[in-house]
């Protein structure tokens, strides 16, 4: 009966230790990044706006939400946006959004912004998850296919 219960213990114990914790996972605290402190994302998130190349130069895509949440007080809102030269597509990443060109097959997230080398964004993250739990609202264009209409609640 010992040998069952320490063996039960040390299990238990081993599990308790194998989640991997995402910072501000629930998006209550905005605008405390040091790098590159744009106060419109959430504290070790990142969006377009705080992006290399010609991410940063597009419309805001990441708002706090206040009004539609789950368990706190606010929510992060992805939203798709027309800019001139093409739809920007909402995110929001631990990493950096590069965006060399206004050709989205060459766009993509890193942890080392390729105009700073001193900027390193990156959430160190040693687990290998088999699945990602959230709550989540998706909110579809209500005319046509206009972009700007459509929403993604995290």
């Amino acid at each position: 009966m010992k040998k069952i219960f320490t063996l039960l213990s040390l299990s238990l114990t081993t599990l308790a230790f194998g989640q991997t914790t995402i910072l501000n996972s629930g998006f209550e605290t905005w605008g405390g990044n040091p790098s590159p402190g744009v106060s419109t994302e959430p504290n070790n998130w990142y969006s377009n706006k705080s992006g290399s190349g010609l991410a940063s130069s597009g419309p805001q895509t990441c708002y706090q939400d206040m009004t539609i949440k789950h368990g706190g007080t606010s929510s992060a809102r992805i939203e798709t946006k027309n800019s001139i030269l093409a739809v920007v597509n909402g995110n929001l990443t631990t990493g950096i959004v590069c965006a060399p060109s206004a050709n989205k097959a060459e766009g993509y997230i890193g942890t080392l912004n390729p105009s700073s080398a001193t900027d390193i964004r990156r959430m160190a993250f040693v687990g290998r998850p088999d699945s990602l739990v959230g709550w989540y609202q998706y909110t579809q264009a209500t005319s046509g296919t206009n972009p700007t209409n459509e929403q993604g609640k995290v």
